[in-house]
This record gives C-alpha cells, structure tokens and sequence, in this order.
C-alpha cells in the first residue's frame, strides 16, 4: 500500500538566476566547481542586476552615499566593519529574486534585523585579521629597513627601503586575498544556515580555496569591470557594483547547495 501523502508539498529544486524556487542540499564544507563558473558568476550576476535594475542601483546609491558619509566623520572604519552587515541583507534580497520574488531596498538593511550579532563579528574580524597580518609582514619586512635608512642615512640603505617597499606589493595584494576569502562567503553562510562567525569564515575560506580557479577567474573579471566602471567618473561602477554583489550570491549557490 502506498503510504505517501497527497497533500505533502512538493520538494523544492534549485533554479538558475532567472528562474523557479531556489532548492537542493547545503554541503556544509562547500564542494569544487568548474572553473568556468568563475566566468559565469559574473555574466549571471550582470544578467540578474539588470533583471531587476532599479532596486539594485538605488541600494548601490544608499550603500554609496552611507560610504561617504562615514568617511567624511573620519571613521570609515566603521563602515568596514558593517560591510558584512549589509552584504547579509543583500544576500535576502538575491535569494529571493532567484526564488522567483523581487528584491527590496529594504533589504539593504535586512542584515540588521537578521543576524546582526554574528554578522559584524565577522566584520570586526576582519579588520583585526587586516591590521595583524600587515603589522606580521610588513614591519619585520620594510620596517627594518625603514628604521636602517632613517638612522644610518646611507644612500644604499634608502635604496634598499625603498626596494622593500615595492618587493611589499605582492605581499599586500596576498593579505588582501586572504582576508577576502576569509569573509567573501560569511554572510551567506550566516544568514541562510546560522553558522556561527569564526566558522563561518573558516568555510569561506577553505571553500575559496578548494575552488581557486573560478575564484582567480571571477577576481580577474572582477577587477577589470571594476576598473572599466570606474572610468566613466564612478559611473559605471553603479553597473558593476550590483553586479559582483549578484555574482557573490551565485558564487554561494554554486559552491554551498548541491542541485
């Protein structure tokens, strides 16, 4: 005898970008993707931007016009540490317009009704993580010279600090990485499976680092649509900035849920 329920509701399935309801099951350590979806997170983030354009470019606005507010004060500091905050929000807001809905400005701000605790945990994090790995590297590696150039005043030693200096870039950029992929996928992490902040990093982390080739591929687009969009006096980047946050919701459905 069958003894199914007819009135069970249908299980749900993953849909793309554009599509149905948003399904399948979380891999809780995250899994490794083609590298060509490095290449689509981005498309796809574009295409589902322009999809619902208008709420993404006025939550680009007030996210921008906050930004500039708080630096102004001299505490732009702040802002980085609620960047997680309100990535969080945005995050609501793109999983519902992947389910079928429509996102809100008012999800901007859903990050602090949702999660606000563990979210800015993450962003505080983050900016200790920032400070301790420059201070790591970057004191016993230029700060030597530095002082060697400063107190001897030999040409040689200001050649050398200044050498340091630029042989400091890559390890820079690296710290930059790091730290990115630390929080990169946190927020979504948190707000759709209540991972816990440390955690939660700890998986973007290992997640981003198992999937390095989509990774570096969607960092390279990345930076060039940042740049091309920053040419037409930040205009563009009114385009682009919706787009990546799109792109960071895709990155998360592919690597985080299995279809």
């Amino acid at each position: 005898m069958n003894e199914s329920n007819p009135y069970q509701p249908p299980s749900v399935i993953v849909q793309d970008a554009e599509g149905a309801p948003e399904q399948g099951n979380f891999v809780p350590e995250g899994r490794a993707v083609s590298s060509e979806r490095g290449l689509a997170w981005v498309t796809e983030g574009f295409r589902m931007a322009f999809a619902q354009f208008g709420p993404w470019l006025l939550i680009t606005i007030i996210l921008t016009v906050f930004y500039l507010v708080i630096s102004l004060t001299g505490i732009g500091i702040v802002l980085n540490a609620l960047l997680p905050v309100f990535m969080g929000g945005v995050l609501i807001g793109a999983r519902r317009q992947a389910e079928g809905g429509t996102i809100e400005i008012g999800d901007l701000f859903a990050g602090f009704k949702e999660k606000f605790g563990p979210l800015v945990v993450v962003g505080i994090l983050v900016l200790v993580l920032s400070v301790a790995l420059t201070f790591i590297v970057l004191v016993p590696f230029v700060g030597v010279s530095m002082f060697s150039a400063m107190m001897t005043g030999n040409e040689r030693a200001a050649l050398g600090a200044i050498g340091a200096l630029f042989l400091a870039i890559p390890l820079i950029l690296l710290i930059s990485m790091v730290v990115t992929a630390c929080w990169w996928l946190a927020p979504a992490l948190i707000v759709f499976h209540d991972i816990p902040p440390i955690e939660a990093m700890k998986r973007s982390f290992t997640a981003t680092l198992r999937n390095w080739a989509p990774v570096l591929i969607y960092g390279v687009l990345a930076s060039v649509a940042a740049f091309l969009g920053s040419l037409l006096l930040l205009i563009g980047l009114l385009v682009v900035v919706p787009a990546l946050m799109a792109a960071t919701y895709l990155a998360y459905r592919d690597i985080f849920i299995e279809r």
